[in-house]
């Protein structure tokens, strides 16, 4: 299924060259805010939850950094190892509890299944359920459990959840369109999709579609689970819905830019893992068509800022992340 895809090997990486680009340092502020703002909810709140596989992950996803990528690289993840009574034991729960109970609210809400049946409609097979996801985004719930359970097996290798990942992988790869188009809430019922989704395909994005959203989701799963475990079945996948990107959006191509921004920080991610400029060029443009457009829906726009209300609870993070990137100078 993924044979077409040529082996990516540190080595390989390691050898192209070197372009580091400012562009970069943009989102991985955002990353590194993002991360930072929920691992730290999770502690204050004591929760064992999901938040903390996203504070680890801005840890692992610098994971065999290539050349062209920041000029300072991080501690590679594989060379961490926390051994602690206060973070192992909540990573261990991470591992024996948190992931297996969201990979099974997953399968009980019906998000495993709507690859499924994509993939049923695809080879034409008969679908007794046309109805599209509740949500259109509801297709990155599996990516961001999967990205997370990527983060636990390169600390603890798991059999087990290695194969469940190998599974779920083969249902994701099954529901991607020939052009590598991946949407459940549109394949599963290309006549009739979810009313957000619109009649074609990325036209309603900007509004409520999430379609760029979602590949952006899962391109970061990809390059987790890529440098993790050092498999290449998701990010097949993910380079196959980035090249359908790359040829549809552009100065030259289509003018639309995702509702909520994460498939630039994707792109960023999938140029570190694999060397293609066209992907952060991609990642750019996006930003560039967006410009100060959008309104508070977008998450773009300066003025939810100066909101009292959305400043009370996003100010104190953000203060933090200042204060650390001038530490960091």
């Amino acid at each position: 299924m993924h044979g077409s895809l040529p082996d990516i090997t540190v080595q390989t990486l390691r050898t192209q060259k070197s372009s580091p680009v400012s562009f970069l340092r943009a989102l991985r502020v955002s990353a590194v805010y993002r991360c930072l703002y929920y691992g730290f909810r999770a502690l204050i709140t004591g929760a064992p939850c999901l938040s903390l596989l996203a504070f680890f992950g801005v840890i692992a996803a610098n994971a065999g950094s290539p050349t062209h990528d920041y000029p300072v690289k991080p501690v590679p993840f594989t060379a961490v190892h926390l051994t602690d009574s206060f973070w192992a034991p909540r990573i261990e729960t991470n591992r024996l509890v948190t992931i297996p109970f969201a990979f099974e609210q997953c399968e009980k809400s019906g998000r495993m299944d709507n690859f499924e049946r994509a993939a049923k409609a695809l080879h034409g097979a008969e679908l007794t359920n046309k109805r599209p996801p509740p949500y259109p985004f509801d297709d990155t719930d599996p990516y961001k459990v999967l990205e997370g359970a990527s983060y636990s097996l390169a600390v603890q290798p798991d059999p087990k959840l290695s194969a469940y990942l190998d599974d779920l992988i083969a249902k994701i790869a099954a529901a991607q369109e020939p052009d590598g188009y991946l949407y459940t809430a549109r394949t599963i019922n290309p006549e009739h999709p979810h009313r957000w989704s619109g009649a074609e395909r990325w036209k309603m994005d900007p509004i409520d579609s999430h379609e760029l959203y979602n590949a952006g989701h899962l391109f970061e799963a990809a390059v987790a689970h890529y440098q993790a475990t050092g498999r290449t079945n998701l990010l097949a996948i993910a380079i196959k819905e980035a090249d359908l990107l790359c040829k549809t959006f552009g100065p030259e191509k289509l003018h639309i830019w995702p509702g909520h921004e994460i498939v630039e920080m994707g792109l960023a991610k999938l140029y570190r893992a694999t060397g293609e400029q066209r992907y952060l060029d991609l990642a750019k443009f996006f930003l560039d068509v967006r410009g100060p457009g959008g309104d508070d829906y977008h998450q773009s726009r300066q003025s939810q800022w100066t909101r009292p209300r959305l400043w009370a609870t996003r100010s104190a993070p953000v203060i933090f992340i200042a204060g650390w990137l001038t530490l960091q100078r």
